[in-house]
């Protein structure tokens, strides 16, 4: 399908390729803008509605927590009451004759409670000695408080072992079977030993459910009051509170930065919800749950607007469009700019084009005729570039008058001293030395010419600079010797040696060659045990320009520019101890070194 479309785009005039890129850019950019614009004022609404809600919601809950409230302290009153003192002392002593006394007298208490508190339908103190409750209600006798799910419910909590809410039940207490909201409250005493003694309220369920529901209009809007995180006080049976149930909705609820947010279920409604704990019993958490899609209704009116506005704007573009292609036929003119351009000697200048008709088959073959006269030019200066530099480099790697003068003096002396043997040697390995450096004129060389002539060079240094030093030569390997390698890179590292690795002594130098191979490379390497340099200075030496790191990055650039990126060079230094400096040369496939 891709491919279909491009080989359609690329095949239709340069004229109508503009025309429908305009199009689709213009209706892009439209549909875009209403996008947006629609999504924009769905989160405004959506975060309006959820902070109206919230506020809905605040206020329910302190009216809620008010008539809770209400409640507690009423009841309060009764363990303040002498009534209720009296039992205690009784309760104290397991004295039950004085039991119809003291229901006689707790009467008017429980009279009082109820007709203060309309939501309260009965009151019940459970004792060790006899329950006590409003005579005008028949107690289920058959039903001690200790035995009901109640009490279990009450001494199992762990939020507050005095006081406890219980969730909507049926009345086990008393015949009317009501459906009620109890409040369980365990009776501080200054008589430790009384211990079994409950004050048991019950509050008329639907009555507490109308209450909350008094404050939300919304026919799209649910409320629930959440009790521990896990179950509904009141037994409502509805279809958000069934999906909300599975949903995981109540993990988060109380985890969320914010008292709302948005809840989706299996990935297909999205809801707002609301919630709010209770101050006075903070097990219980209300909140609300509403409908995303049923709130954004209210803005259904923009969605259908942009779409019209996309049509009539698709409608306006093919006439737009009609105009602007004639502008838009200026990479004709571009063309001729840049030819222009280059026949006045600026070859930097490109043309772009993403498609390939004729204006862009003559652009790509007019940026390939500049590349490559480009890349010409380039290869031509490079290369005389580094002809000029390597015959210099070459040069004065191999003549170092400073070395020349001495060797020669030292020629002199040994001759003035009669040792006509020494200077007749150190003539030989000078002459040598040259013949092996010119190597008729060639720049290869074979790892066993490249010995013999570094090897020379250690002879007449060692003539130079009497017990200054003595070296060593390791091949791990005969074979090695007849590979070809660069000639004159070995030289300078030994020079390096001696005239900074020993410049503060006097004897008992030591320098080591190795010819090894280590998987497709011929590894050399010079070490010795001088001065050492620190790591600062091992990073400075190939890439400093100084006259004292001449000579290794003179090494350094000539293997980069036969060796290629995989030739190396590593040098490592302990200073005061030793300088252990690499050559890795990778080999060819047919044995020899890399040209």
């Amino acid at each position: 399908m891709r491919s279909y479309f491009l080989n359609w785009i690329h095949g239709i005039s340069f004229k109508n390729r503009i025309r429908t890129a305009f199009m689709c850019l213009l209706i892009f950019a439209v549909a875009s803008t209403g996008g947006v614009s629609y999504y924009i004022v769905a989160g405004v609404i959506e975060r309006q509605a959820l902070k109206q809600s919230q506020d809905s919601l605040n206020k329910s809950a302190q009216v809620l927590d008010e008539r809770l409230r209400k409640i507690l302290v009423y009841m309060m009153t009764i363990t303040i009451s002498q009534p209720f003192k009296d039992l205690v002392v009784d309760l104290s002593e397991q004295d039950s004759r004085n039991y119809y006394k003291h229901l006689s007298n707790l009467q008017p208490i429980f009279d009082q409670f109820t007709l203060n508190e309309h939501s309260v339908g009965s009151v019940l103190i459970s004792t060790s000695i006899g329950d006590f409750y409003s005579t005008t209600q028949r107690r289920l006798t058959e039903h001690p408080f200790q035995q009901t799910e109640l009490y279990r419910q009450m001494t199992s909590s762990t939020a507050n072992q005095r006081v406890y809410w219980s969730e909507e039940h049926k009345d086990e207490l008393f015949s009317d079977g009501k459906s009620v909201i109890s409040l369980v409250f365990q009776p501080f005493t200054q008589n430790l030993s009384v211990k079994d003694i409950y004050i048991i309220v019950n509050v008329d369920a639907p009555t507490i459910f109308k209450l909350v529901d008094s404050t939300f209009d919304e026919l799209d809007r649910e409320s629930f009051i959440l009790a521990g995180g896990k179950s509904s006080v009141f037994k409502r049976q509805g279809s958000y509170w069934d999906l909300l149930q599975s949903g995981g909705l109540f993990e988060r609820i109380g985890k969320e930065t914010e008292d709302f947010f948005v809840f989706s279920h299996n990935d297909k409604e999205m809801y707002l919800i609301n919630y709010a704990k209770l101050q006075v019993y903070s097990d219980w958490t209300l909140f609300t749950v509403q409908p995303r899609s049923k709130l954004l209704r209210l803005i259904d009116g923009i969605r259908w607007s942009s779409i019209a506005i996309v049509i009539v704007c698709a409608i306006l573009t093919l006439y737009i469009t009609n105009v602007l292609t004639g502008i838009l036929f200026k990479p004709l003119m571009k063309m001729q700019f840049l030819m222009n351009r280059v026949g006045q000697n600026n070859l930097h200048l490109r043309f772009h084009s993403p498609y390939q008709d004729e204006l862009a088959q003559m652009g790509e073959k007019f940026n390939q005729m500049l590349d490559e006269i480009m890349a010409l030019m380039e290869q031509n200066t490079q290369m005389e570039k580094d002809k000029h530099v390597a015959e210099v480099k070459a040069l004065q790697a191999q003549i170092n008058p400073h070395f020349l003068y001495n060797s020669l003096n030292m020629v002199f002396l040994k001759c003035m001293d009669n040792q006509y043997d020494k200077a007749k040697e150190m003539v030989i390995s000078l002459s040598r030395l040259f013949e092996l450096g010119l190597n008729k004129g060639l720049e290869g060389t074979t790892v066993e010419q490249e010995l013999h002539h570094v090897e020379y060079y250690m002879k007449i240094q060692m003539a130079c600079y009497r017990d200054l030093f003595d070296y060593r030569i390791h091949v791990q390997d005969k074979s090695l010797l007849a590979y070809p390698m660069l000639k004159i890179l070995l030289q300078p590292l030994v020079e390096n040696s001696i005239l900074h690795g020993f410049k503060n002594q006097t004897t008992g130098g030591e320098i080591d060659i190795f010819v090894e191979r280590e998987h497709d490379f011929i590894v050399l390497t010079v070490q010795d045990n001088g001065s050492g340099m620190d790591p600062q200075a091992v990073k400075r030496t190939i890439h400093d320009k100084s006259a004292d790191s001449y000579a290794l990055r003179n090494v350094y650039n000539r293997l980069k520019l036969y060796g290629g990126d995989r030739a190396q060079m590593s040098i490592t230094s302990i200073p005061g101890a030793t300088t252990r400096i690499q050559l890795f040369i990778p080999i060819r496939a047919d044995g020899g070194e890399r040209n």
